[in-house]
């Protein structure tokens, strides 16, 4: 197995890239760049889902927004940048396993600087809530997880299989261009050696949710702010063992499909490949520079 035996902390935060990665990968570099501009909105929307600030703590909650947005965007994008741009020359020659798991835990890294700058200014939010908000935030989170499960639970293996091979087909398409029928093969057959996790992760969201309730519920307590730190930053520790090797395996099957990905390709499917990570690297470098030109006009303010 690729991974088995390393730390946890990495394989939940491959996990998490390769979602990340099939997100990225499902919008063009151009739409990508008006959604970050538009985030604050989409992050408040999503938040307003679940709770109801008052005004108190909206003013509180819109700023934490806008500082760690400018946080990011002054801070972190130029390492997207110049990350993709180490992608973009290792993908010139065959990757290797150990190659790729050590780009996997760079890119782990900045998913995990990310929400460890996140998590306190959240976990001091969170301790002003009152009891009737925790209420809601606990019914809304309850809420969420039936809509999940109702919508992945009752599908079936065979459906869930036919949908994930043409999503990944799409998904890489986008980026490499048609695929050939052997590149067509090697995704059904990547698809057919995945474990069915569909169970595990509805209980593991369960799970989360629980133990998070109970911590808004106990949140005048010294232990709030490290329990909820854990579960913001790392909520794979709720996870169980089962789901814990089925993930191992996942991933490990996934790595081995974006090896034989690259060495499938076709000179203009490189070529495309490359126009694309071009067109990201110029994204994150112009986001990147329109930060720091916003401090530079604040400092001479």
């Amino acid at each position: 197995m690729w991974i088995r035996g390393k730390k946890n902390r990495l394989l939940v935060g491959r996990f998490k890239i390769l979602l990340l990665a099939l997100l990225v990968v499902s919008l063009t570099a151009c739409t990508a760049k008006v959604s970050y501009r538009f985030l604050d909105w989409i992050i408040a929307w999503s938040v307003d889902d679940y709770v109801e600030w008052n005004s108190q703590q909206q003013q509180q909650f819109d700023q934490v927004v806008s500082d760690k947005l400018a946080w990011h965007q002054g801070t972190q994008l130029k390492r997207y940048s110049e990350f993709l741009a180490q992608i973009k020359q290792e993908m010139q020659q065959p990757l290797s396993r150990e190659l790729l798991e050590e780009r996997m835990e760079e890119a782990e890294q900045l998913w995990t600087d990310t929400a460890e700058e996140i998590a306190p200014e959240a976990v001091t939010l969170l301790m002003t809530l009152s009891d009737e908000q925790v209420d809601d935030f606990s019914v809304n989170l309850v809420k969420n997880n039936r809509k999940m499960e109702k919508k992945y639970g009752s599908e079936s293996p065979e459906k869930l299989d036919r949908k994930r091979i043409k999503e990944v087909e799409k998904t890489i398409a986008r980026f490499i261009g048609r695929l050939n029928s052997d590149q067509k093969e090697l995704i059904v057959s990547w698809s057919s050696r995945l474990e069915n996790t569909r169970g595990p992760w509805i209980e593991s969201r369960k799970g989360w949710t629980s133990a998070f309730t109970q911590a808004l519920k106990e949140r005048q307590s010294t232990m709030f702010p490290g329990r909820v730190y854990t579960l913001l930053v790392h909520p794979q520790s709720l996870w169980s063992d089962q789901y814990r090797s089925m993930v191992d395996n996942n991933i490990g099957h996934a790595g081995g499909l974006i090896i034989a990905l690259q060495a499938s390709l076709t000179n203009k499917q490189q070529q495309r490949l490359n126009k694309n990570l071009d067109e990201w690297i110029d994204v994150f470098d112009d986001l990147s520079s329109s930060a720091e030109i916003t401090v530079d006009e604040a400092l001479q303010s």
